[in-house]
């Protein structure tokens, strides 16, 4: 899925994944990522596909988010933004 931008985000963290220790990646939702996990083999350890997520499972995520990333290349209306902006999240759009 192309228009969610995982293939941007796939050459961007196994950058930043493989140089930093303390860092996690966290991708919630459902979404086709098969791509992004060919691509995930040397920092497998710190990815996690959460699947959907309910609202209070989503929000305890947001606490404790340090920076949110919202790859996609099309958005009609950020929703996601929005909500990470509520909690204070640095947010990093495409």
């Amino acid at each position: 899925m192309t228009r969610k931008g995982y293939n941007s985000l796939s050459g961007h963290s196994k950058l930043i994944l493989a140089d930093l220790k303390d860092i996690r990646l966290v991708i919630a939702g459902n979404g086709y990522y098969d791509n992004y996990l060919k691509e995930c083999d040397n920092i497998w350890g710190k990815v996690t596909f959460t699947g959907q997520l309910d609202t209070d499972k989503l929000n305890s995520l947001y606490r404790v988010a340090d920076i949110g990333v919202v790859p996609s290349i099309y958005e009609p209306f950020g929703y996601v933004i929005l909500e990470m902006m509520m909690y204070d999240i640095p947010v990093i759009q495409h």
